[in-house]
Parts: C-alpha cells; sequence; structure tokens
C-alpha cells in the first residue's frame, strides 16, 4: 500500500475497516478528490493554457493533463489540502446527521 493510501486511511479513520473495505473507500475518496481537484484547478486557467487544457483532455492522457496542471496551477497541492479538509467535514457532518437520525428513532 502506497504512503499516499496509508495517509488517507489514517486522516479520514478508516483504520477499523478490512483491508478490501479501506482499497474501496480509498479508492472511492480519490476519484472524488480527483475531480473536485481537477475541476477547481480548470476554472483557475484561461486562455491560451485554458485550450491547450482541454486539448490534453480530448486526447485522453491524464499524465499530459496533470503535468498541465501543475506547470499553470500554482496552488494545486493547496487545492488539494483543501478538498481533503472539505470532504472530512462533509463527512463528519453526515455522520453526525446519521447518528442524530439513530437517536431520534430509539423508543
Amino acid at each position: 500500500m502506497e504512503a499516499y493510501q496509508k495517509n488517507l486511511i489514517e486522516y479520514f479513520d478508516l483504520q477499523d475497516l478490512e483491508s478490501d473495505e479501506q482499497q474501496q473507500v480509498v479508492e472511492e475518496i480519490t476519484e472524488v478528490l480527483e475531480v473536485r481537484v481537477f475541476n477547481k484547478a480548470y476554472e483557475s486557467l484561461e486562455g491560451e493554457v485554458r485550450e491547450t487544457m482541454d486539448g490534453l483532455i480530448e486526447e485522453g492522457d491524464p499524465e499530459k493533463v496533470m503535468i498541465h496542471l501543475q506547470e499553470h496551477v500554482p496552488d494545486l497541492n493547496t487545492y488539494f489540502q483543501d478538498q481533503l479538509v472539505e470532504m472530512k467535514k462533509e463527512l463528519n457532518e453526515k455522520m453526525n446527521e446519521l447518528y442524530a437520525n439513530i437517536e431520534k428513532q430509539k423508543p
């Protein structure tokens, strides 16, 4: 398991899950995180840089897309960090809602 995956497991408190469940949740978190960061980064691009990005997206080469983003979006790491914090906050809110609903259903 990569350090990145281990960090996500710790950050989202997934240690109690079985290994295969951890892997599945980490994959889902990673997918959502990448989409959110990509959208935010894409929104920050303008003009020729954005047009080049559109061409790279059409080519379908994720490595070229990421290199282009890294070259033209200096805040890319900050976007990742911000989205991690936001996702954890959203998860905590959902968990609190679930717990509240469970408590309401108790006699």
